[in-house]
C-alpha cells in the first residue's frame, strides 16, 4: 500500500479466479451487512465487487457467493434481506478488570455478528491473557 498525503492507493488481489469461459447467472437472497433497501437487486461480477457493495460480513452470511465464482459463474444477482429481517448473533462475556493494585472490577463485553442470520451462532470468542512477569529484586 502506498500512502501520499491526501491520496491512498490500495491493491486488492481477487482471490477467486474464474475460468476462461465463465457462464451462467445465479440469484441469491440473504442477510447482508449493507442491505441496500433502496435498490434491492444488485448484479455483481466479482467477489471484490460483492464485498464492496454488501460488506465483508456478507461473505460469511452468504458463503454461496464465493463458491459460485470459484465454480465459474459469470455474475450473481443478489437480493439482501432488510436489516430488520433477522437477528444478529451476540454474546455477552463476563470478565474482571484488574487495577495496578490487583483489585478486580467485574465487567462485560458484548460481541455481535456483523450481519443477521444463524451463521453467527457457529462463531466463538477466545481471550488470551497477557501475563506480566515482574523482575526479581
Amino acid at each position: 500500500m502506498l500512502t501520499i498525503p491526501g491520496i491512498q492507493i490500495t491493491v486488492t488481489k481477487e482471490l477467486v479466479p474464474r475460468g476462461l469461459s465463465a457462464a451462467g447467472v445465479l440469484g441469491i437472497i440473504g442477510c447482508a451487512e449493507i442491505p441496500h433497501e433502496d435498490a434491492p437487486l444488485r448484479e455483481v461480477t466479482t467477489l471484490s465487487e460483492f464485498r464492496e457493495l454488501f460488506g465483508a460480513g456478507s461473505l460469511a452470511s452468504m458463503p454461496e457467493v464465493e463458491l459460485a465464482f470459484s465454480n465459474g459463474l459469470k455474475s450473481i444477482v443478489c437480493a439482501a434481506l432488510p436489516a430488520t429481517a433477522g437477528l444478529f448473533a451476540s454474546l455477552e462475556v463476563a470478565f474482571d478488570l484488574f487495577a495496578a493494585d490487583a483489585t478486580p472490577t467485574p465487567s462485560t463485553l458484548k460481541v455481535s455478528a456483523r450481519t443477521a442470520g444463524t451463521w453467527g451462532n457457529d462463531l466463538f470468542v477466545r481471550f488470551v491473557p497477557k501475563v506480566r512477569v515482574r523482575p526479581n529484586g
